[in-house]
């Protein structure tokens, strides 16, 4: 039998690496994060890691497409560890999201997924009372007109509601159904609608 050909297996073009702790079944999640914790100390330790960070309990976010994130189960970790070489051309900004948008340029992607605004919910004030209210949901509106202007694409994931559609309307929006895995509360965790805002062409 032949070898398959090289474009079966792409290469991956991804600066993470990808770090599972896998408990026996019944461990608790103080066990799992105490293990976590061990590795995450030695991962630290290495010339190459960067950046290390650790989900307890459930698979990451998703970062990208491909990736499936593990369901809640307190005897699992994933670490996430970004390398030396992936920050080579890096830019890090920590501040207001405004200054962040405006290192963006024409050709440019951006994609913001901001806390949302609600005072119903308070899964989503657990973020902090005050970290992202009303107004800053209006600069944000004025951020990406601005980004709109210079020809930077992007796509803003939110919360599907009438404030939401009314600040992203000058742009194509779409709803689409979620499931809640990730931190909140394991008991309240649902199926919800959200919406997808761009400038790009769909």
């Amino acid at each position: 039998m032949g070898l398959l050909k090289k474009q079966f297996f792409p290469q991956s073009d991804r600066p993470e690496l990808l770090v599972e702790v896998t408990l026996p079944q019944g461990t608790s999640i103080e066990a799992t994060t105490a293990s976590a914790k061990k590795v995450e100390d030695w991962l630290r330790l290495q010339p190459e890691a960067k950046i290390v960070t650790s989900y307890i309990g459930a698979g990451a976010p998703r970062f990208f497409f491909s990736y499936n994130p593990e369901l809640p189960n307190p005897n699992f970790a994933k670490l996430i560890v970004l390398t030396a070489n992936s920050l080579r051309n890096a830019f890090i900004v920590q501040g207001d999201f405004e200054r962040t948008l405006s290192y963006a340029h024409k050709g440019d992607f951006v994609y913001l997924d901001p806390p949302y605004v609600t005072s119903r919910d308070r899964s989503f004030r657990e973020y902090g009372q005050t970290t992202f209210a009303e107004n800053d949901l209006e600069r944000l509106s004025s951020g990406l007109k601005r980004l709109d202007r210079r020809g930077v694409d992007f796509v803003v994931s939110y919360c599907d509601s009438k404030l939401a559609r009314r600040i992203f309307a000058p742009w194509t929006i779409q709803s689409v159904l979620v499931r809640r895995n990730i931190a909140g509360f394991t008991g309240s965790r649902r199926r919800a609608r959200e919406i997808i805002a761009t400038n790009i062409d769909l």
